[in-house]
């Protein structure tokens, strides 16, 4: 049974709107690809960087992370390039699937530059809209309109988006709550003995650099696309903290099951 509607539907808002449609932005394939690349890498870097702590390492644990992070890679890269949404208004609870699987538009998601047609009550509000009753109005220059990803700050200012912005506060609260995670498993660690620790302080320090790191990368944005483009890469570069944060653990946890 296909509960995805046939009727396909976009997002439109003014520019006076202060909320954002989409919280994504799709990765070009060519950058898509570097970015798996330097994952092996980085992996093949601490693997070299674990041997100078451990040559007996066992490679079991270490291989289930690497895979987990790269499934999760994956998955992102999967729920990013979905045809559909589910839309969930906050007051009633109440939930639309959307097609946004576009025919007639380039983006599922548009900003009105001039218009005759609808009307904005509030600066908030956005109209979820037939896709072909839309390109229609377009065809008979009803409306102007521009895609989502080319909003500037001079026509609505990035900073007070109500929905970029929590995200990636959410990004710097993750990468909080893992170091934190990493403090605590070393502290057990080193109580169960010195050797539990050497043996999984390189994963916890290749962690810790590259989640809190990330935080830290900045990118001068100049519209929402690249804004939404930057909010992909911190979350890629969360995901692969949390790979090298696994294999802390499940090293962790192999070495205290064998000498049980």
């Amino acid at each position: 049974m296909n509960l995805i509607p046939p009727k396909k539907t976009l997002w439109v808002a003014d520019k006076k709107t202060t909320y954002a449609s989409q919280d994504y932005a799709v990765i070009p394939l060519n950058t898509n690809i570097i970015i798996y690349v330097i994952y092996i890498m980085a992996w093949i870097f601490a693997l070299q960087i674990v041997k100078m702590f451990n040559k007996t390492y066992n490679l079991i644990p270490i291989m289930f992370a690497f895979f987990i992070g790269c499934s999760l890679l994956f998955l992102l890269d999967y729920i990013n390039i979905l045809s559909w949404e589910i839309s969930i208004n906050k007051d009633n609870g109440k939930h639309v699937i959307m097609n946004n699987n576009t025919v007639y538009l380039e983006e599922p998601s548009r900003i009105i530059e001039t218009n005759n047609i609808y009307h904005f009550d509030k600066s908030k509000w956005m109209l979820l809209i037939d896709e072909k009753k839309y390109s229609t109005f377009l065809k008979n220059k009803q409306i102007t309109d521009i895609p989502f990803s080319q909003r500037h700050e001079e026509n609505n200012n990035l900073i007070d988006s109500k929905l970029v912005i929590p995200k990636i506060s959410l990004l710097v609260d993750c990468s909080y709550y893992l170091f934190t995670t990493l403090i605590t498993l070393s502290a057990v660690a080193i109580r169960v003995n010195k050797r539990l620790f050497n043996d999984i302080i390189p994963w916890v320090l290749i962690s810790a650099l590259i989640g809190v790191g990330g935080i830290f990368i900045f990118i001068w944005e100049r519209n929402i696309k690249e804004l939404l483009f930057h909010l992909a890469i911190k979350k890629k570069i969360l995901i692969t903290a949390i790979s090298f944060a696994l294999a802390a653990c499940f090293t962790f946890i192999s070495k205290v099951n064998l000498r049980k």
